[in-house]
């Protein structure tokens, strides 16, 4: 995680980083107002929701911060940002715990390390994307799914759940 917060603001705004941290404050916001209309609804449709709530709570908080001069007023992207980077240090750990307990320790450690050190998770876990909630809601799935064959209903329940995340 430490390595993934180093220099976060270092980038700069993202152009994607824009759509992604109004539409999740938008739609955070239109539900504290109970305001469904689905004209409120429409930002940026293209993409699937789900990464854009849980962003949209770190963009809620980030419109009580001071302004961050490394992006526009009223733009501070550190919340998100943070979010972003537990999220992928929590998908280097969902990949420890798959290869440990269904291949072998040494596998663990070693897939989980080659995740974490990789520049481009690195640099993805720093900025606001959509493809850092989808990696670790995939791996999730893995689990639970690879999990499912030691029996039991509730790891097919939650595979499928985070599949459906994804």
């Amino acid at each position: 995680l430490l390595i993934r917060l180093y220099k976060i603001d270092a980038t700069g705004g993202l152009w994607d980083e824009d759509i992604y941290f109004q539409s999740g404050y938008n739609f955070i916001y239109n539900v504290e107002h109970h305001d469904f209309n689905p004209e409120k609804w429409a930002w940026n449709n293209e993409h699937p929701p789900v990464a854009k709530y849980i962003y949209g709570v770190g963009a809620l908080i980030s419109y009580h911060l001071p302004n961050n001069p490394d992006f526009r007023p009223r733009l501070n992207y550190q919340i998100p940002r943070i979010i972003s980077s537990i999220e992928n240090s929590l998908t280097a750990t969902v990949i420890l715990l798959i290869s440990w307990e269904f291949l072998t320790p040494f596998i663990g450690v070693s897939a989980a390390t080659i995740y974490a050190l990789l520049p481009q998770t690195i640099a993805y876990s720093k900025a606001i994307d959509l493809g850092t909630p989808l990696a670790l809601f995939a791996t999730m799935a893995l689990y639970f799914f690879f999990k499912s064959y030691k029996g039991g209903y509730k790891s097919i329940f939650l595979a499928a759940v985070f599949t459906g995340l994804t």
